[in-house]
């Protein structure tokens, strides 16, 4: 993603391609479809999407699979525009996609799929924002120029504090666990000595 970001302003070029125009038009196509690569897998393993929700998952898979195609594709003819209209979509649909994964982990009682429910509503309606407003359909004014930062930003904010009370739910497990290990260890002990 930082690569994403650092291609979209410019600075992959200045500072790690120069040399290179070949990669300068098809990096952005890979680094997205890496982007949502990885995103995707961590929400699969974060959300428990595969065992929760496959249809979903499966869903999901497929446009990780569109995504990677197009810049598959994009490698090859990267002023292939139908390629990539789809690969855009894809990503949107993938966008969604994760936001209604975490809805429906929120429904089902999913303790940390709170933050991931609103770390991806911040970044969609940023997103969205941002494209309303590149598109001229309003004018919210031009520090929306950087809505996909700040929406990443407030995204990554709020995902570390889902980590963060994921570490702490798995940590209260595993001290439970223990205890009661203990505990049976002990009633062992008193059970050999009897």
């Amino acid at each position: 993603i930082l690569m994403l970001y650092l291609g979209n302003e410019g600075f992959t070029i200045q500072l790690l391609w120069r040399n290179s125009p070949w990669w300068a038009l098809r990096e952005m196509h890979v680094y997205g479809a890496l982007a949502i690569f990885f995103y995707v897998q961590f929400v699969r393993e974060f959300l428990s999407s595969k065992r929760d929700f496959p249809r979903l998952d499966r869903l999901l898979q497929v446009l990780v699979g569109i995504s990677t195609f197009r810049a598959l594709w994009m490698l090859a003819d990267p002023h292939f525009q139908p390629a990539a209209i789809v690969g855009e979509i894809a990503v949107l649909f993938s966008n969604v996609l994760v936001l209604v994964i975490a809805f429906r982990a929120l429904m089902i009682g999913t303790r940390s799929a709170k933050y991931f429910f609103l770390s991806s509503l911040v970044f969609n309606l940023a997103m969205i924002l941002f494209i309303l407003q590149e598109c001229g359909v309003i004018w919210i004014g031009e520090f929306m120029v950087k809505a996909p930062h700040v929406g990443t930003a407030l995204e990554v904010l709020l995902l570390s504090l889902a980590l963060a009370d994921r570490i702490k739910q798995v940590n209260l497990e595993l001290a439970v666990q223990k205890a009661a290990m203990l505990h049976a260890d002990k009633i062992n002990a008193l059970g050999r000595m009897a």
